[in-house]
């Protein structure tokens, strides 16, 4: 019953900001100015259209990964003492895994920007 409630009221309070913003907002007048992007009061440069490359994203994404992992340190650390040899295993596991996936990444040259995509030839 109180989930009905908590429903209904959402519904209502949504339902009167919404009205509420149509009554008290006015008419807008839709001219060529109000219809192009403001760029610090200057007429825009350049086309938002530009291409970028992808090795940008698999970046961002190995970043997001990596990240994710101190998250996991972190908390671990928090709760050090309650978890104990076994704990400290898991984490060492984790971590292994974790440095064996960076290692195939700088192997693969994950890491590099380029244009060609190409691997670089190792003489070491």
């Amino acid at each position: 019953m109180s989930f009905l409630i908590y429903l209904s009221l959402t519904i209502i309070i949504s339902l009167l900001i919404l009205l509420s913003g149509w009554i008290l907002g006015g008419k807008s007048n839709n001219t060529i100015n109000k219809n192009i992007p403001f760029e610090s009061g200057m007429n825009p440069i350049d086309n938002n259209n530009i291409k970028v490359n992808i090795q940008f994203y698999k970046i961002a994404i190995f970043f997001i990964l990596f990240d994710i992992e101190t998250i996991y340190l972190y908390t671990w650390v928090l709760s050090i003492k309650e978890n104990g040899i076994l704990g400290l295993i898991e984490m060492m596991i984790f971590i292994l895994i974790l440095l064996i996936g960076l290692i195939y990444i700088i192997k693969e040259n994950g890491l590099l920007i380029n244009n060609k995509n190409k691997k670089i030839p190792r003489d070491y």
